[in-house]
């Protein structure tokens, strides 16, 4: 599974867990933010409680500070705020009863380094081929991966509704956008490529947008 480092940065949009487990979801922030209060949702010290589900946040990570939640149930599935500053960043957490995945918007890696890419997709493409490509449009992507064709890209189908593609040795010219493919099913995945650890680009969204994230209603 991805590791989150200063070297290895990976922004998360949405997380789906088992019912009953645990989930660490991790939330950049840039340096001029490194001095302001972490927090998620309503979340505001080491510690708490969101709805009865416990909740911790880690900052010993430059630039991340990572929230694990653990004890999750069906109705703690919405969507949640990493805010540090006035930054926010909105995450969807879905919990069921299938296994744990997540889905990438975003990665950051150093030049030479390698990472791997979750590909979510769901049950009705099971038997489709599914394979990365680099570009933003379908229509003009350049394969990297396939499952049913051997490649220097490896990719890993052994986890149910994800493939996981891990990419090796790379290059500041493997930067840009790529996409996850299985049947028509396409999502996109930003790569940044550096000489140094990078940090992800930020927004602010309007917290009148997600109603649903109740930042103020805890336990």
């Amino acid at each position: 599974s991805p590791q989150y480092t200063a070297e290895n940065i990976i922004r998360v949009s949405e997380v789906s867990v088992k019912a009953g487990g645990s989930i660490s979801i991790p939330c950049l922030y840039s340096s001029q933010y490194t001095n302001h209060v972490k927090y998620f949702s309503c979340v505001t010290q080491r510690s708490g409680s969101i709805d009865g589900t416990e909740v911790t946040i880690n900052t010993n990570v430059p630039n991340v500070f990572s929230v694990t939640m653990r004890g999750l149930k069906t109705e703690s599935s919405g969507w949640y705020l990493c805010v540090s500053g006035n930054l926010q960043f909105p995450v969807r957490l879905t919990v069921t009863e299938q296994p744990t995945t997540s889905k990438v918007s975003e990665v950051s890696v150093k030049a030479g380094g390698s990472i791997s890419i979750p590909c979510l997709y769901s049950s009705q493409y099971t038997n489709h081929v599914k394979y990365l490509c680099k570009g933003y449009y379908w229509i003009s992507c350049t394969y990297k991966v396939r499952t049913d064709k051997n490649n220097s890209v490896t990719i890993d189908t052994n986890v149910r509704n994800v493939f996981s593609v891990t990419m090796r040795g790379l290059k500041t010219e493997s930067s840009g956008w790529y996409l996850c493919v299985s049947g028509n099913l396409q999502f996109p995945v930003r790569l940044t490529v550096t000489e140094q650890p990078t940090k992800s680009k930020y927004y602010n969204y309007k917290r009148e947008t997600y109603r649903l994230m109740n930042v103020c209603e805890c336990q």
